[in-house]
């Protein structure tokens, strides 16, 4: 009865991102209505093992969540419970080990190689923990590397966005911790996805910082689906569509 309840919530009223709630996610919750119209993505009894010192480790267990096209998602769990494992799952860095990624009923783990790095290149932005920036190249040039099309008009708008314009030219070692994690959600959505994967993207900010990269988040999620995996409570009681808790 309370696992239709949460079914309910999430496939009626989460896809019109009605006030903030929450939904746990354990090894036996099902869901078990299709995917209706606005659902794009969808994790599907996703377990994922990895083999350590000859040792099998279950970091995923038996997965399932349905993630409408826009609103803040956010994984939160331990230390270790497969946070950033479920990102890479999504973002098709990795496979799981049993059960379906989908997306537009599409399963990513069956694709070829150029379907997925369409899927990669087109549909996601993934925003790193060490936002994978480079050093020594100026704000712009790290931003002609998330896509092959790209002009400095978009630039430009993308960087006004998110208030960083004015750091353009500037190399990236030369800007502040805050100001690294703007450049890299910059250059996740600059190719304009419809997703975008942030793996604990303010772990390392002061609070007021982190509060800004947040509100940042929150407004694209108006428009387009974000995930982040985080384990900051107060921020993410504060900003969070739904929260997904990994145990």
């Amino acid at each position: 009865m309370k696992e239709s309840f949460v079914m309910i919530l999430l496939l009626i009223i989460v896809p019109t991102i009605l006030p903030f709630f929450i939904i746990m996610i354990a090894g036996n919750l099902k869901y078990n209505k299709k995917i209706k119209k606005g659902n794009m993505l969808e994790i599907k009894n996703v377990s994922k093992k990895f083999i350590v010192n000859n040792n099998e480790i279950n970091v995923l267990n038996d997965v399932n969540i349905i993630f409408p096209n826009k609103g803040l998602f956010v994984i939160k769990g331990k230390s270790g419970s497969g946070k950033s494992t479920l990102l890479n799952l999504i973002a098709g860095y990795d496979k799981p080990t049993y059960g379906k990624i989908n997306y537009n009923e599409v399963d990513l783990c069956t694709v070829n190689e150029n379907e997925l790095s369409s899927y990669q290149r087109n549909e996601i932005g993934f925003v790193f923990q060490s936002y994978n920036l480079f050093d020594n190249l100026t704000v712009y040039e790290n931003l002609l590397f998330s896509t092959d099309d790209i002009n400095e008009n978009v630039v430009d708008e993308t960087l006004t966005k998110l208030e960083i314009n004015h750091l353009k030219k500037r190399k990236v070692k030369q800007i502040s911790g805050g100001e690294k994690a703007r450049v890299a959600i910059a250059r996740a959505l600059i190719k304009t996805p419809k997703i975008i994967i942030c793996d604990e993207p303010t772990g390392n900010l002061d609070s007021k910082t982190a509060d800004e990269v947040w509100n940042i988040l929150k407004k694209l999620s108006s428009q387009i689906l974000v995930i982040v995996a985080s384990h900051d409570t107060e921020l993410i009681k504060k900003y969070a569509d739904v929260i997904l808790t990994l145990e």
